[in-house]
């Protein structure tokens, strides 16, 4: 069995993750973010001045989803796959809001 916090934090295929993570979004939105044991299990609260933090928040779902069922597949975790999966959700929501508008 494993548990969350080694499969979120403590796992090296899951550091590296949250490091290209960090620099992927300080690259898109222009913000330096430090994630936490705290921010990555539970999302973004302590800086809600920051514009993006509901973006944030969903990314970072969306990153522990991708993490958890890369876990019970063979092979390492993606870090491109996460953003096709991120680009997908994001396709998603974006259809559903044109037809709901």
């Amino acid at each position: 069995s494993q548990s969350l916090p080694h499969l979120l934090i403590t796992c090296c295929e899951s550091m590296k993750f949250w490091d290209l993570f960090t620099y992927w979004w300080q690259i898109t939105f222009h913000q330096q973010i430090v994630l936490s044991e705290q921010v990555i299990l539970y999302g973004w609260h302590h800086n809600r001045s920051l514009i993006d933090f509901i973006a944030l928040n969903y990314s970072l779902i969306i990153a522990k989803y991708h993490i958890f069922t890369s876990s019970v597949r063979v092979g390492s975790l993606d870090f491109d796959g996460f953003l096709l999966r991120l680009k997908d959700k994001l396709r998603i929501l974006r259809t559903l809001a044109v037809k709901n508008n």
